[in-house]
């Protein structure tokens, strides 16, 4: 009998566990996974010329975690010290701390002493406290550091208006003098440039959308609480051209994402590309429709990649999966937020909450990257099999930045526990040169695309003149339909001169043209426009050149064979899975609960 209410015990607790709002209880009931313990550590409170204020020090490595400086450059500088400065007025913001009031008053003293009359910014201090005035990355510009002293500037006049409507004056005044060193850019406004026949703006700041997204965010955050004719005009600028530069869709090369620097197509980045979390708060500000569906498509697109594939340090366009950083997580992690205070659509926090996993497991190595007892974010996944287990200011500043944002969203929050990945449907990459010769003289090449637009995958390619075939033996555990692209150098030749034909067991799926490049080379990705049906089992993809001149070669990087329905299924500590489903035909992304 005792055996009875055991078994009827056990089922009543799994029921509870699959009820709607388990996870809900639950949560609230556990500790906060905010811990600003290491980050208060790597800050350090310091008097210069008679004003106190908080210097980030930079590295911090394992096992001791002891204070390490960047050599050639100094113990501190802007660039950490201003996204320093953002967590604790976020965390200020989320939870009333005064602290963290405290820390992001210093921390931003720190910001103006760094800003030379002009309103551009130098980057490091020396051990001294000096100013590192002529440093690799430490002389005087308006670049990323300077992008994030004004993020950090709007967004501390946002916070301190009220609460120090005198500190908010001097926050406004170098928030003003800082976009005047800008307005070289901003004198551009409405002109193009052309690059491979793509019409690119000319007004970003430094030719670099990621710079000009990190402006976007603190003159949004300023604009929040003040209505000004002048911020609002540049706001309307950056945003415009950052929308500008956001090509391809859900299932069309590059899939939606924006650019990171307007003179390539072809590579992007991880870090500091905050497109999207720029685009989506502004939309939402301004009530711009446009500036939000442009942070959508992205998310939709090549951010769900990221999340279902893995993420990349760069992409070239081939995929660079390390090292994996905190830092490129964390824009896909406040991208997502930001859609989700812009739409109200459940979906963007569920996937910031996926996302944010990386932190906690969900990543190649499967260790938890951020600790919630002591506050440490690992500095990055170097391989399959390794991780940098030191903590600098960068990789805990990103990380808290996901984490009280994940944390302060009850949806966002119950998707942060999906770590442990149970199976997958994904796209397959096959590197060019790994073929195999079965006619004429296909031939592996080393170095980089020919009109400096990309990087070749290894720096090696399979170059396939007129007739050269090239085959690949694959085996499928599964049948799956699935699209076939091609990466490869785009050449400035006619259309059709050079093309690559693709065939599945000897029969001819469709031909990928190499050319149409109308001034230079560069590496490209294109996909057949059917997709193609492949059973369980062993299957032969082969290759094709066909080229007009016996001199030409077609360049191929990598084969990519994407399913048509890619499918990530993820489950928590109490057995509940979800799936992620994303049918690049019908270009949707959803989310499934998978609980009976």
């Amino acid at each position: 009998m005792d055996i009875v209410y055991v078994i009827i015990a056990v089922i009543i607790v799994l029921a509870a566990m699959l009820t709607p709002g388990f996870i809900d209880k639950v949560l609230a009931e556990e500790p906060s996974l905010v811990n600003l313990s290491h980050l208060n550590y790597l800050n350090e409170r310091v008097t210069i010329e008679g004003i106190e204020m908080a210097i980030t020090h930079i590295y911090a490595d394992a096992p001791d975690y002891k204070w390490t400086d960047a050599k050639g450059e100094g113990v501190a500088c802007l660039d950490d010290t201003a996204r320093a400065a953002v967590v604790y007025l976020k965390h200020y913001e989320k939870y009333q701390d005064q602290h963290s009031l405290k820390m992001a008053r210093l921390t931003l003293e720190f910001v103006l002493y760094m800003q030379a009359p002009d309103g551009e910014f130098y980057n490091f201090v020396n051990k001294d406290l000096s100013i590192n005035k002529d440093g690799p990355t430490s002389f005087k510009t308006y670049s990323w550091w300077a992008a994030r002293a004004v993020w950090a500037l709007g967004y501390g006049y946002k916070v301190f208006h009220k609460l120090d409507p005198q500190f908010a004056t001097r926050l406004e005044q170098a928030l003003k003098l800082a976009i005047k060193a800008a307005d070289f850019y901003r004198g551009k406004y409405n002109t193009y440039i052309n690059l491979h026949g793509y019409k690119i703006p000319n007004w970003l700041i430094r030719g670099e959308a990621d710079i000009s997204a990190i402006t976007l965010l603190g003159l949004t955050r300023y604009y929040e609480v003040k209505s000004d004719p002048a911020i609002k005009e540049m706001i309307y600028q950056l945003a415009e051209g950052i929308a500008k530069v956001q090509y391809g869709s859900i299932n069309t090369y590059p899939f939606g994402r924006h650019s990171s620097r307007c003179n390539s197509l072809s590579e992007w980045h991880g870090w500091g590309s905050r497109q999207t979390q720029a685009l989506a708060l502004a939309g939402r500000v301004l009530n711009n429709d446009d500036w939000i569906q442009s942070a959508r498509l992205e998310a939709e697109g090549w951010f769900s990649q990221l999340i279902m594939d893995g993420f990349l340090y760069e992409s070239t366009p081939a995929p660079v999966r390390y090292e994996q950083i905190a830092y490129a997580v964390n824009v896909v992690v406040q991208g997502y937020i930001e859609l989700y205070n812009a739409t109200g659509e459940e979906k963007y926090a569920q996937l910031a909450g996926l996302a944010a996993t990386w932190y906690l497991g969900n990543n190649p190595v499967k260790v938890q990257m951020y600790d919630p007892a002591t506050g440490r974010c690992y500095d990055g996944i170097d391989s399959p099999e390794t991780y940098n287990a030191n903590s600098g200011a960068e990789s805990t500043i990103e990380a808290l930045l996901s984490i009280i944002e994940v944390e302060n969203n009850p949806i966002a929050r119950e998707y942060l526990q999906y770590t442990q990945k149970v199976v997958s449907e994904l796209s397959i990459y096959i590197e060019g040169e790994l073929g195999i010769a079965e006619k004429g003289q296909p031939r592996v090449r080393y170095g980089n695309s020919g009109g400096g637009q990309g990087k070749f995958s290894g720096n090696q390619f399979i170059a396939l003149g007129d007739g050269d075939e090239v085959k690949y033996n694959l085996y499928f555990k599964n049948d799956q339909k699935y699209l076939i692209y091609l990466i490869y150098e785009k050449q400035a030749v006619a259309k059709g001169e050079i093309e690559v034909e693709i065939y599945i067991d000897g029969e001819l799926i469709g031909a990928i043209d190499q050319g149409s490049s109308p001034d230079s080379n560069y590496l490209w990705m294109s996909g057949l426009k059917k997709s193609v049906s492949l059973t369980r089992g062993n299957h032969v993809l082969s290759l094709i050149g066909n080229t007009d001149k016996s001199f030409q070669n077609a360049k191929i990087d990598q084969i990519v064979l994407q399913p048509v329905v890619e499918t990530v299924t993820l489950k928590n500590k109490y057995g509940q899975r979800i799936q992620i489903c994303k049918d690049f035909e019908q270009e949707k992304l959803e989310i499934y609960s998978l609980q009976k």
